[in-house]
């Protein structure tokens, strides 16, 4: 046998009659393994993914075509009653959204504290709206209408850019000048 190789030190510990281990059986690498496991399972996963999306765009492909299929077998008094029914819909809902609106702005401590479980009764919501204020221990603030907004109070002074000169050095005087004491702003006559 002329082509075995020559033993090297780690081999006599094995023995004359021992086989040297198979390198590819060796015990693999625990980290290795549930790595390759993960990741497969991360591939199923993704083509699963993959394919619910490409069903589910079949599915609304297919509602789609049974829908104007459907459309286009009704008669045209079919047709005007679903037209009537969708817009008897919104209309219910825009007078639901109203009111809840024209309520919102009579009672503001109800809605801010119960916000979208607001009932639309007015009794319950003046109830509401009593013990909130009573809890509050503050008198009630004026409500606010957003199409008329606050106007300013008769007492409010002149912005500077409105006032005449004189105007502007009686209300500098009247002001003072804080850093007087420090010597700054003495006359220098």
């Amino acid at each position: 046998m002329a082509n075995e190789a020559a033993p090297t030190e780690g081999d006599e510990s094995l023995g004359e009659g021992a086989e040297q281990p198979d390198p590819t059986t060796l015990t693999p690498d625990p980290e290795a393994t549930w790595k390759r496991r993960i990741a497969g399972k991360d591939q199923a996963l993704t083509a699963t993914k993959k394919e619910a999306e490409s069903l589910k765009a079949q599915l609304a492909d297919y509602q789609r075509k049974v829908a104007a299929y459907e459309q286009a077998n009704l008669s045209e008094v079919e047709r005007l009653q679903l037209q009537i029914a969708s817009l008897t819909a919104e209309k219910e809902a825009a007078s639901t959204e109203a009111a809840r609106l024209r309520l919102q702005g009579k009672f503001p401590l109800s809605f801010t504290t119960l916000g979208e479980l607001m009932p639309l009764d007015e009794a319950a919501l003046a109830e509401i709206e009593s013990r909130l204020s009573a809890l509050k221990g503050e008198e009630e603030e004026p409500v606010i209408d957003r199409n008329n907004p606050r106007r300013s109070s008769p007492n409010a002074p002149k912005p500077p850019s409105a006032m005449s000169a004189d105007e502007l050095e009686k209300s500098l005087a009247a002001m003072g000048n804080p850093y007087r004491d420090l010597g700054f702003g003495a006359s220098s006559q």
